[in-house]
């Protein structure tokens, strides 16, 4: 019997490739173990996006925080001292996309955790102070690094 196979195969339609099985002996073993791989692999790509989605509303939800509570701060130590800036520097290197794009669209002060973050400093000494220049600076620093946002 042979197996149709769709313009833009799934994980499971590449995997049960037009073969011949004859379901029995070896044809079986290999068609189970077929699908067995591409079970794990749509588990595995479905438990990622179910980590990226949870990452996003946490980070969603600590950003928020951190800008209500401080809307009205000036000192940028009391700003990036908050509990919940600190909690999303805690997260790593997964939220970065997620502060650039926050970043890119409407300018807060993430500066401080990006270089915690990343370790690094993209903004040139004559461009501190300057919202936009530092904002171009990281978003250029993301896309020299293929970070996407």
């Amino acid at each position: 019997m042979k197996y149709a196979v769709a313009e833009k195969p799934t994980p499971l339609r590449r995997l049960l490739s037009p073969e011949s099985y004859d379901s029995t002996g070896p044809d079986l073993d290999r068609l189970f173990e077929k699908v067995l791989r591409a079970r794990e692999h749509y588990y595995a790509e479905a438990t990622m996006l179910r980590r990226a989605q949870t990452l996003e509303t946490v980070f969603g939800e600590l950003a928020n925080d951190w800008i209500v509570d401080t809307r009205f701060q000036s000192s940028m130590t009391r700003i990036t001292s908050h509990p919940s800036y600190r909690k999303i520097i805690s997260l790593g290197q997964e939220v970065l996309p997620l502060i650039l794009r926050d970043l890119a669209t409407s300018p807060k002060p993430w500066f401080a955790a990006l270089r915690e973050i990343t370790g690094t400093d993209p903004v040139q000494p004559h461009e501190r102070g300057n919202v936009r220049a530092m904002t171009s600076a990281w978003l250029r620093w993301a896309q020299n690094n293929n970070i996407r946002w």
